[in-house]
């Protein structure tokens, strides 16, 4: 029996030698390195075997962190039968890298109660290993660091990459923020390449908006910047990595109370102008380029002012329309105002206004003026753009008389005595032969390919009926305008009248124009009232 106990000591003292130094072997559960010696930060592998069939998560590798950098640990689980025998078997396989000079121990790890043993590490530096801010750069930037309420700022971040982007991995980019103020993107990132002394860099550029309605000073975490840069050391052999961790100082934004002596409504701003054209047809360009006469206007014509605020320092939502009031004889449609961003930061509104004048005369199109708080210079400014007058003259192609507007007289009106039956028949004979002229005008205009009847006297006048079936926007809003000023309707039937038209007016004129059907505008003047003034001595014409 002694002799037995003696020649198994011997035999496991004998094996014990025999096995590899960087290898630890237990009954059913192992632990070995690739390397025992390496450089700060090169990559060498950590794997662990056993026989049992085990969960993934078995081993615990977070112990690691404090000294090594970690990779995605892999399982494999495998199968073998030898000599009859079924054998299973679990392996983990983790790259690590070591994160620290010096002599570092891999502990042991533990399974079921079988345990592997902790392995030594020897760390050496590397001569050779690159600087992280050799290849990546972080810079963010305030344009502005002192504020009114409800101004903004704007934060600049920009990321610049002189090394190979295809050797980082585990990029994260931390975004700004700030406690009290609202901060949020201004666009999306922007990505280009430029050379930065003499090196071909990738730079990677984001603006952020900043603005806050309370005084105070604030303080702004810049974005932080993370990633793994991989790289192989030619003269060492293997594959090393390199840790960048990147970030700025904060910054302070301080917001300024609102000045006693602003204006309200309260609109500060770094920079503020404005501008406005005139579109429309080619009919209509004299409008805008005739500055040393009044221009001329059709009556009815559509025509649209286009006013351009463009501003910097504040959230263009903050902004108010500038009020403008026109007179009672110009059909308004204002458009919902577009907000554009611009390159540089700036804010630009756009407001459309469409305009249609129904009275004939001199019409003034009134100046627009917006005060604001000039923030770089602490004062308040006015800025304005001109008003414009217009001569409205009748439209050629007018189908029904005009109305002018004319000043008022203070002299006695004059009577007539001549017999009302003759001036019917005056103004009949007068009518007949003018419709005749007109009619054949439009006919000669429109060159028709067919032959013109040489008895144009049997054509009639066009009813209002006609001029609504016909979609002509000008048209039906001359003659619907020439129906209200030659009738003495009360005061419901000309809303309603009006109503149809304004919604008319919004369908053709809109940005998107939509469809618009004449059904509800024929109802509105086939069942207008006279006024119970003169319904005795009025009729309404019919459609």
């Amino acid at each position: 029996m002694m002799i037995v106990r003696f020649i198994t000591t011997l035999l496991v003292s004998i094996l014990s030698v025999l096995l590899p130094i960087s290898t630890v072997t237990a009954a059913e559960f192992t632990a070995a390195v690739s390397k025992t010696r390496v450089s700060k930060n090169e990559v060498f592998e950590l794997v662990i075997t056993t026989d049992q069939a085990v969960k993934q998560n078995s081993i615990d590798f977070s112990r690691l962190k404090d000294h090594f950098y970690l990779g995605q640990p892999s399982l494999y689980q495998s199968e073998h039968i030898i000599n009859g025998k079924r054998r299973k078997q679990t392996q983990w396989r983790l790259s690590l890298a070591a994160n620290q000079l010096g002599q570092l121990t891999i502990p042991s790890f533990t399974i079921d109660g079988v345990s592997t043993q902790p392995i030594t590490i020897f760390v050496e530096a590397n001569p050779s290993e690159p600087k992280a801010e050799d290849l990546v750069k972080l810079h963010a930037s305030l344009d502005r660091d002192i504020l009114y309420p409800q101004q903004n700022a704007q934060l600049t971040s920009k990321i610049i990459i002189t090394a190979d982007t295809r050797r980082l991995d585990n990029v994260r980019l931390v975004p700004p923020s700030v406690n009290g103020a609202t901060l949020e993107p201004a666009g999306n990132a922007e990505q280009y390449s430029a050379i930065i002394d003499g090196l071909q860099a990738t730079i990677v550029e984001q603006n952020f908006i900043i603005h806050s309605d309370e005084p105070g000073q604030y303080v702004i975490t810049p974005p932080s910047f993370s990633a793994v840069f991989q790289y192989g050391d030619p003269r060492q052999g293997g594959n090393r990595i390199l840790p960048i961790e990147l970030d700025v100082a904060p910054l302070t934004l301080t917001i300024k109370p609102i000045p006693k002596e602003a204006v309200k409504p309260w609109l500060p701003a770094t920079g503020l102008t404005l501008a406005q054209q005139w579109l429309g047809d080619n009919s209509q360009s004299d409008i805008a380029t005739n500055q040393n006469s009044v221009p001329e206007l059709a009556q009815g014509a559509a025509i649209t002012r286009e006013i351009t605020l463009t501003t910097t320092g504040i959230d263009a939502k903050l902004i108010p329309e500038p009020q403008v009031n026109y007179p009672s004889s110009v059909r308004v449609y204002r458009e919902k105002p577009q907000i554009t961003i611009l390159a540089d930061g700036q804010s630009q509104i756009t407001y459309k206004h469409t305009l249609i004048p129904t009275e004939l005369g001199q019409l003034t199109l009134p100046a627009i003026t917006v005060n604001w708080w000039n923030s770089r210079e602490d004062r308040n400014i006015a800025t304005s753009i001109p008003s414009k007058t217009v001569n409205i003259i009748a439209a050629k192609d007018s189908l029904l008389p005009t109305l002018r507007q004319e000043p008022a007289s203070t002299e006695a009106p004059t009577t007539t005595t001549e017999p009302p039956i003759k001036w019917i028949v005056s103004t009949i004979i007068f009518a007949t032969l003018w419709l005749i002229t007109l009619v054949a005008w439009l006919r000669a205009r429109r060159r028709t390919n067919t032959v013109t009847p040489q008895h144009t006297a049997a054509k009639t006048e066009p009813s209002l009926e006609q001029i609504l079936n016909s979609g002509d926007t000008v048209l039906i809003i001359q003659a619907v305008e020439r129906w209200l000023n030659s009738q003495t309707l009360d005061t419901q039937s000309e809303r309603n009248v009006r109503n149809e038209l304004q919604a008319m007016q919004r369908a053709k004129f809109a940005k998107t124009p939509n469809q618009w059907s004449a059904d509800k505008l024929k109802q509105a003047i086939a069942h207008a009232k006279p006024s119970d003034k003169n319904s005795e001595s009025n009729t309404l014409a019919p459609l």
